[in-house]
């Protein structure tokens, strides 16, 4: 059975990638160098948390399929933003 990211642990991630996501706009230049600059972060972000790409997706899915969980999850992330 799909065992999903821990709650605080999806809100610390996206955290993280919003906070990253800000940063590179922040920063300018052309949109191909942001678009590199927000994957070289948003990786770091992922490795940091012993993911990959696919397996992040994954449960990023899962609790886009369940409302009530990622609303919770933005809750507490808008209180740290």
């Amino acid at each position: 059975e799909f065992e999903p990211l821990a709650p605080a642990m999806m809100q610390q991630i996206l955290i993280e990638m919003h906070i990253s996501d800000v940063v590179v706009d922040k920063r300018g230049g052309p949109l191909a160098m942001r678009r590199a600059l927000r994957e070289d972060l948003s990786n770091e972000i992922l490795d940091k948390y012993a993911l990959d790409r696919q397996t992040f997706l994954t449960h990023y899915k899962y609790y886009m399929e369940h409302p009530p969980l990622m609303n919770q999850i933005y809750q507490e992330i808008t209180k740290h933003l």
